[in-house]
């Protein structure tokens, strides 16, 4: 079965970033085996990334890296960093119910190459070679596709 890759940013979200990994690995069927996490972080200054290396012990399939950028750089950073047959983006403030697992593999079940469906999913190559990734920017960065 093809790995997917989940990709984000983050800048200080320590109040949030451990319960919105956890739901999200919690929401995703056999997330160890089948996913990949990787995160950017923007050098958060609240203990974002100090929780973000206790959860890599946790979860083996989780990367992280470090980079001073704006959230659409990060996102391109991280997308690039990903190695899944397929991708999609999260943001790390988020709360993710267990349906968001069965939207996921819906959406995964029907994804075909050259398509983008909801949260960025799509092959990895139609987002880097087809879309060319996320625009340097903090706020509009998704408006390229």
């Amino acid at each position: 079965m093809p790995l997917i890759s989940i990709y984000g940013t983050v800048f200080n979200n320590g109040y949030i970033v451990e319960e919105s990994v956890r739901s999200l690995a919690k929401a995703l069927p056999n997330f160890s085996e089948r996913y990949e996490f990787v995160i950017v972080d923007n050098y958060s200054t609240d203990g974002t990334w100090e929780k973000l290396l206790k959860l890599k012990r946790e979860f083996k399939n989780l990367r992280l890296f470090r980079s001073k950028c704006s959230r659409g750089r990060g996102r391109d950073l991280a997308l690039r960093q990903t190695v899944g047959d397929y991708v999609m983006y999260v943001d790390l403030d988020t709360i993710f119910e267990p349906e968001f697992g069965t939207i996921v593999e819906r959406i995964y079940e029907f994804c075909k190459p050259g398509e983008m469906w909801n949260f960025g999913f799509s092959t990895r190559e139609t987002m880097i070679e087809h879309v060319g990734g996320w625009r340097d920017l903090n706020y509009g960065e998704d408006r390229n596709w």
